[in-house]
């Protein structure tokens, strides 16, 4: 799950920067967490919202939002959804069977 966070993100900030300002793809950065969340591991969890909170903040350049009210929504989104998975994630933990 952790590998294939990293692969989805990467794609979606490879087309997000592709597509220009035609096409605004950062929301969708928040599978990564999502994915990840399902390994059970809040750290890992963590780390994956992270690493999807930076493309989220740098695609705004090529889409032509960076800094624009839009562009904020969605980093925080992006933001919101890793905490949430992270909380998510810490519960799976505590909650697994012996």
């Amino acid at each position: 799950m952790f590998r294939s966070g990293l692969a989805w993100s990467a794609a979606v900030a490879g087309l997000d920067v592709l597509s220009g300002r035609h096409l605004v793809l950062i929301g969708l950065l928040i599978v990564r967490p999502c994915c990840v969340l399902l390994t059970g591991r809040a750290w890992r969890t963590a780390v994956a919202g992270a690493v999807a909170i930076a493309p989220a903040v740098v695609c705004g350049w090529p889409d032509g939002i960076f800094g624009s009210p839009e562009h904020l929504a969605f980093v925080a989104s992006v933001v919101a959804v890793t905490a949430v998975a992270v909380v998510a994630a810490r519960i799976i933990t505590v909650r697994r069977p012996i």
